[in-house]
């Protein structure tokens, strides 16, 4: 049987990695990673979430592009855009979650204040393109 190699879930892994690094620092200790709004987001000081939206896709057998988009959301604008910022940061620093070896990771964009339309929540939103080795299977 052929061996395949498979798209790591990378929105699992990036999100797993923001919620280890970001709690480990005292001022963002509590703060939610999650992959959509947490229903109780009013209760929460900060939350962050992450979202693959796509991407370039297989370079070769190997390798795979995707872009993850990243929304910071805190009680104000300075606070949103401080914890973007950190998850800029930290993701330039990635190197292997789970097993998986990240290599680049590329701004796509950087991050904007973008509030949320519907609650005027701040918020700041960027998009990363992230090369990841595949998995086999």
């Amino acid at each position: 049987m052929a061996q395949v190699i498979l798209g790591a879930d990378v929105e699992a892994l990036v999100r797993t990695y923001l919620l280890t690094e970001l709690n480990a620092r005292p001022a963002y200790t509590g703060t939610v990673v999650a992959t959509r709004v947490p229903e109780d987001r009013e209760t929460l000081p900060r939350f962050v979430t992450v979202i693959a939206i796509g991407g370039a896709g297989r370079s070769n057998v190997i390798f795979d592009e995707v872009n993850v988009t990243i929304d910071a959301w805190a009680l104000d604008s300075p606070a949103a855009h401080a914890l973007a910022q950190l998850c800029r940061g930290l993701l330039h620093n990635i190197s292997t979650v789970g097993g998986v070896q990240f290599y680049t990771v590329t701004d796509f964009s950087a991050p904007a204040n973008l509030p949320d339309p519907t609650t005027g929540q701040a918020r700041y939103r960027a998009t990363y393109a992230i090369r990841v080795r595949g998995v086999a299977e």
